[in-house]
């Protein structure tokens, strides 16, 4: 598809690419870290735990809040699966998210 837009384009190499994905993370994360230092005075944190279809178990940490120019973000802090059922011992695992630094008033 590229090569009908702009034929001499040369996309990443394989090499490449999980570089290029992982400064790309890298960057959207110090976004969201200042985000949430600048602009979420009092975000609201969820917490869902969920399972598919194949019985896979997951868990996830967002945070909303209202931003500077009034609209509502929301956004996801953290993504983990873990095993077992949905019990107190199985749901520590929010404690190994590495959810961004928000300031405490």
């Amino acid at each position: 598809m590229m090569a009908e837009i702009h034929p001499s384009y040369q996309g990443p190499g394989r090499r490449q690419l999980p570089d290029l994905v992982l400064q790309q993370n890298i960057r959207q994360k110090n976004v969201l870290q200042e985000d949430l230092a600048t602009q979420a005075r009092r975000p609201a944190c969820v917490l869902d735990l969920w399972c598919d279809r194949r019985g896979r178990h997951y868990i996830g940490v967002a945070a909303s809040f209202i931003d500077s120019d009034w609209k509502l973000r929301v956004v996801n802090l953290g993504l983990r699966s873990f095993e077992g059922r949905h019990t107190g011992e199985n749901i520590k695992v929010p404690s190994t998210i590495d959810v961004p630094h928000v300031r405490k008033q």
